[in-house]
């Protein structure tokens, strides 16, 4: 008797869309996923994260591998590949970053499985902010304006290239969200029976975008009942400008340096839990138009490709109604008063950071100079700042030089992990 073909579903994103949501409430359930015949490959998804990384292989445009990632994707395709159950499920939006040589790897080693492609979409009025944030804290220096002045660029001949663009707004617009390129880059290994595209929802009701990908799934929505804790892992336009300055002021640093002090610590959770005191970086006019006409684009490329639709197209609005409360031409950059006041936050947190470390390197009976801490950098201090003569500047470079000591000692405590591994 032929054993049947293992299935496969790979959630390859659009950015933006939920899927962090999905990815927590699936891991959160994996345990009645699995008892409903469903496997989440990977023992956590941060080793989804690294297999991913792995199979794309880096390089200019792509995810740099975490160390030690070689053979993570091929001991998780061989996973999906050998389950018994109805199908395995591999939710990962740098899947979506793909061209179509390292398409055609990914779907080469899962055969022979039959591998389906589930593709959430949102409306890009409500992405393009969004964008800009994760761009800022993932070591970006572009501003909020030129943002948005970049991405529109996609609406002319430059979008055509603008995965290659020299304007780095631009790139990371398309790279992230340029679902006609998606689709045409999976649609040409699958057929358009196998790809299926969900609308996200405009609403607050998280429910609605998990029943729509279950019934992809062809999985009862109430398997996955232990919904996540609301994650809201956005900033406010004050935070995301001092973050953004703490970039220049450190200049370009590897992923394994930056993420563990700024992305994952500074910016989520301690600068995050400041959103609903500070303004929100909104569009102006001719970005929210361009929102409108990128939405029309999808529309168009979703048709085209002929794949299922599930959710409504309406949600991908072509005409300014409502939605014209999203603008607010020329707003004012977030005052110094505001960006002093995450600032102050962001010290002390940084302070209480390398305190840890520190704690941390001691307890694995590392030496470490008593004056070896926060101390040692030489700061002007939040107390100070109002009276120097730019006040945000004398700001972030504190917290930029309390940032390099806990790079500093993170590293400490990364070669330590490697060396006992070893």
């Amino acid at each position: 008797m032929t054993a049947p073909t293992p299935v496969i579903f790979l959630h390859i994103g659009a950015m933006k869309t939920g899927t962090t949501f999905l990815q927590t409430l699936m891991h959160e359930n994996k345990e009645n996923l699995a008892a409903a015949g469903y496997l989440l490959p990977g023992e956590r998804w941060v080793h989804e994260v690294r297999a991913v990384q792995d199979v794309l292989g880096g390089g200019p445009g792509y995810p740099a591998a975490a160390p030690n990632t070689a053979g993570e994707w091929k001991a998780l395709a061989r996973r999906m590949i050998d389950h018994d159950g109805v199908a395995s499920i591999l939710s990962m939006e740098f899947l979506s970053l793909a061209d179509p040589k390292r398409a055609r790897r990914v779907l080469r080693s899962l055969q022979p499985a039959e591998v389906h492609v589930i593709l959430t979409v949102r409306d890009a009025t409500a992405t393009i902010q969004a964008q800009w944030q994760t761009t800022v804290r993932n070591n970006s220096r572009v501003s909020w304006p030129d943002f948005m002045a970049g991405i529109r660029r996609a609406g002319g001949i430059e979008g055509r290239f603008g995965r290659f663009s020299w304007n780095r707004a631009l790139r990371s617009f398309m790279r992230a969200q340029d679902v006609e390129y998606m689709l045409d880059t999976w649609g040409r290994y699958l057929p358009a029976e196998r790809i299926h595209v969900v609308t996200v929802p405009s609403g607050s009701d998280r429910t609605v975008l998990w029943d729509r990908f279950a019934g992809v799934l062809g999985i009862d929505p109430g398997v996955c009942s232990e919904l996540p804790e609301e994650a809201n892992e956005s900033l406010g336009y004050a935070s995301t400008e001092l973050i953004r300055r703490i970039n220049m002021e450190l200049g370009r640093l590897p992923h394994t340096e930056y993420n563990p002090t700024i992305l994952d610590f500074l910016a989520i959770p301690v600068l995050a839990g400041r959103r609903e005191q500070e303004t929100t970086a909104r569009l102006d006019r001719a970005t929210f138009e361009f929102g409108l006409a990128w939405n029309r684009r999808i529309r168009q490329a979703i048709l085209a490709a002929g794949v299922e639709l599930v959710g409504d197209i309406e949600e991908l609005p072509v005409a300014d109604v409502a939605l014209g409360r999203a603008i607010e031409e020329d707003q004012a950059p977030p005052s110094a008063d505001e960006i002093l006041a995450a600032a102050t936050v962001a010290e002390e947190a940084m302070r209480q950071l390398i305190t840890r470390r520190i704690r941390r390197l001691r307890k694995q009976d590392v030496a470490v100079d008593p004056g070896d801490g926060a101390q040692r950098v030489h700061l002007v201090g939040p107390e100070s700042w109002t009276h120097a003569p730019d006040p945000v500047t004398a700001a972030v470079k504190d917290i930029a030089a309390l940032s390099r000591r806990a790079i500093d000692l993170n590293n400490r405590l990364r070669e330590l992990r490697l060396r006992t591994s070893r």
